[in-house]
């Protein structure tokens, strides 16, 4: 009971100048795109839904995600409740030709920007594998000479006290 009554005047704090919070309907499932509003959400309501979208940097890991915001049917009815939010039921999109053919365009384009991408890739790991050939080639001739220095110095100094002994 104290939760909702501290609820109750969270709300009515943040009631008077801003505006609600657009949560959205989007087959079936309760979306809150907004970053403020998340945020609002989540630190003056105590709403913490989940965030289940992905990172622009980091696509394919699963450990952190970034917005929409997906709330529970009961989160959304509270906020909306309270009227600090209100509900956005979006339409479905109408698809035309022209769109479909500049979507396929736009993707081939970043295909091949990836693929080139990747070539790029490709050729810098073979050039850093050429490199580090070639330099392993270059230490071991290093240590060879290294070692035949070192192995002639023995021979050198063993020849000088057989002399001595003689």
């Amino acid at each position: 009971m104290a939760e909702s009554a501290k609820m109750e005047d969270d709300v009515s704090n943040s009631k008077e100048s801003e505006p609600p919070i657009l949560i959205n309907l989007t087959n079936g499932k309760i979306f809150i795109w907004d970053a403020e509003d998340v945020m609002k959400v989540r630190e003056v309501h105590h709403i913490m839904g989940t965030l289940v979208g992905t990172l622009s940097r980091s696509p394919r890991q699963n450990i952190q995600h970034g917005l929409p915001l997906q709330l529970l049917p009961e989160e959304a009815a509270l906020l909306i409740e309270y009227n600090v939010a209100k509900l956005v039921k979006l339409k479905p999109l109408k698809v035309s030709a022209a769109m479909v053919e500049d979507f396929k365009k736009h993707r081939q384009q970043s295909f091949e920007e990836q693929s080139l991408f990747n070539h790029q890739k490709v050729i810098m790991k073979q050039g850093k594998e050429t490199i580090e050939q070639e330099m392993a080639e270059v230490i071991e001739a290093g240590r060879a000479a290294k070692r035949r220095k070192k192995g002639a110095g023995k021979r050198w100094h063993r020849n000088q006290q057989v002399c001595k002994t003689r």
